[in-house]
């Protein structure tokens, strides 16, 4: 049996944590287990499966967008220290909701663990950055397609 290992960073009840809780539903019904990280207090809450394990840390907004910053880079660095704990299981798969958990995700991939990303901020990203100078666009964009570049597997192997 397959063991998937979810990073998602902020449990809430918008559309992203909604189609990642459809997801772990149907997994955890064909018998996977599942390890869900992912902060407190949301759609996740509502997960009542014998075969699921959640690592939980608070994260939240705050209305200085500094410690909004700094928050975030306390749970990457967490999270990143976390996804060491299945560095000698075999079969884990670490699926990352959005590229927002790019700590477990450099994790992973320092492990050689198979990593599934769920792009939905991709969209989002060019779209905000086709609004700025282009210069900032340009260094958007690559920065992205740079981390896209360094988190992705080779399909053929999996």
């Amino acid at each position: 049996m397959e063991r998937v290992i979810c990073f998602h960073l902020f449990n809430d009840y918008s559309g992203s944590p909604k189609v990642m809780k459809m997801v772990l539903e149907g997994l955890l019904k064909k018998g996977y287990r599942i390890d869900l990280v992912s902060s407190k207090g949301g759609i996740f809450d509502e997960l009542h499966y014998q075969n699921l394990h959640r690592h939980s840390y608070p994260y939240r907004f705050s209305n200085n967008p500094a410690v909004t910053m700094l928050r975030y880079c306390g749970v990457q660095f967490y999270t990143f220290l976390l996804a060491f704990r299945w560095l000698f299981c075999k079969g884990v798969v670490f699926y990352i909701n959005t590229l927002l958990p790019i700590g477990p995700a450099l994790a992973g991939k320092l492990m050689g663990k198979r990593i599934t990303i769920t792009r939905t901020l991709l969209p989002r990203v060019h779209f905000i950055s086709s609004w700025q100078k282009p210069c900032r666009s340009w260094q958007t964009k690559s920065f992205v397609c740079q981390l896209i570049r360094l988190l992705s597997y080779n399909e053929k192997n999996v």
